[in-house]
This record gives C-alpha cells, sequence and structure tokens, in this order.
C-alpha cells in the first residue's frame, strides 16, 4: 500500500480500513506477508477482552444466539451466547450456556433462557440445509412462540464467519461480563484457529450473535482493492 500513492490519493481512508482488518488479514494485506496463517491467539487473544462487572442497561439491542451438538454427551457442546450492543457503541457478551444433552432436553433450556432473556432479545439459532433442517427450526419457532426467532443457513468456513468479531475484539470493542464461563470460553475463543479440529462451539454461537446484531448476512472476506 505504501508503494502505491495514487491509490491512497484516490481513497485516504483506505489505509484505515486496513488497520482495522483482523490480525491475519491485516498481516497479508498490509503487512505484505502472505504466508500469514491463522493459528492460536491470532485470530482471538484472551487481552482482546476486557471484563466488566455487569453490562449496560440501556442497551441498543440483544441477541442470544444458540449452536447445536449433533448428538447428546459427545464431543460437541450446544451452546447459547448472549450479546448486547450498548447505547455506547460497545459489545458486551453477558453470558455463555454450555452443556451436551438431548435434543429434547435443548428445546427444554432454549424455552427457559428466552424466559429469562426476555422477549425483546432476539433468538437467533443456525439451518442445517435440507428438510431436516427446516422441520427443526419450524418446531424451534413453534416452541418460542411468543419471542423473535431468527434463523440463517450455515455458509462459510468457521473461520470466515468469526472474522466480523474478531476485527471488534481486536479494536477493543468486546467485553465480556464477569462470571463462571468465562475461564472455559476465554480458553476455546485464544485456541481457535479456523481447522477442522479445533474446539469451535462457543466461537460459532458467539459469531453468530455479532453477526446478527451487527447485519452481517454473509461475510467473504476483505476486499484488496487496487488501481
Amino acid at each position: 500500500i505504501y508503494d502505491n500513492k495514487e491509490l491512497l490519493r484516490k481513497d485516504p481512508g483506505y489505509l484505515a480500513k486496513l488497520r482495522a482488518l483482523p490480525r491475519v488479514e491485516r498481516e497479508r494485506l498490509l503487512g505484505g506477508n502472505w504466508d500469514a496463517r491463522a493459528r492460536a491467539g491470532q485470530v482471538f487473544a484472551r487481552t482482546d477482552f476486557d471484563v466488566v462487572s455487569a453490562a449496560p442497561t440501556d442497551y441498543a439491542r440483544r441477541c442470544r444466539a444458540w449452536d447445536f451438538a449433533a448428538t447428546p454427551g459427545g464431543g460437541d457442546w450446544t451452546v447459547g451466547t448472549l450479546l448486547c450492543r450498548g447505547t455506547d457503541g460497545r459489545w458486551y457478551i453477558e453470558d455463555v450456556i454450555r452443556d451436551q444433552l438431548s435434543a429434547h432436553k435443548v428445546r427444554k433450556l432454549m424455552k427457559n433462557v428466552a424466559s429469562q432473556d426476555g422477549v425483546g432479545t432476539i433468538v437467533r439459532i443456525p439451518q442445517d440445509p435440507g428438510q431436516a433442517g427446516k422441520a427443526q427450526v419450524q418446531d424451534i419457532v413453534r416452541d418460542l412462540a411468543g419471542y423473535v426467532v431468527r434463523s440463517r443457513p450455515v455458509t462459510g468456513s468457521k473461520y470466515v464467519r468469526a472474522q466480523p468479531l474478531a476485527a471488534q475484539a481486536q479494536a477493543g470493542n468486546v467485553s465480556i461480563v464477569q462470571g463462571a464461563w468465562n475461564k472455559v470460553f476465554l480458553n476455546e475463543m485464544e485456541n481457535f484457529d479456523g481447522t477442522d479440529g479445533c474446539t469451535d462451539d462457543q466461537v460459532d454461537a458467539t459469531a453468530d450473535a455479532f453477526n446478527e446484531l451487527a447485519g452481517v448476512v454473509a461475510f467473504t472476506g476483505p476486499q484488496v482493492r487496487s488501481l
């Protein structure tokens, strides 16, 4: 970018946009290191999140996003992340629920949690492809009558879906509310590298909650501009 003076002249804000990218993309597009790869601590670091005693009560929008485990008692976890956007423009992760449950118990848990979060909180759920995914969404919406439920197809890699949240976290704009869940949450976030083998249930749920509130329908990565 520093060699392309004409681009900076035509778009003086482009450099600021590059600096606002997540670490790995910033290293590639601004630092010129095309060998940069996502690894533990590069997408999220525990120092990206400051811990606060409570979330603001005058939040602008609020969402609880769920990520479902494939089987009860298996390696994956069902996770529900509660996130709000404060009127100060900051993001607050208020609560993370994490358990390994059967489908029936997950539905019961979701209904109980929705009643605690309140009708003003959006409930976001993933929609798996195919008729089975549509049927699951219909059942959940029926169970949560009276609440705003939004389903989104799961598209793109987990790494790409987490990028908008990672950019805000790395800029110091995301806080977490102090709770017993903090340690496990921060460990998973810091160890996330986007590969198939990493644990990512909390990452997925938190990224989905962020994307819902930020209006990110699909994120394909940063756009490289040239003359």
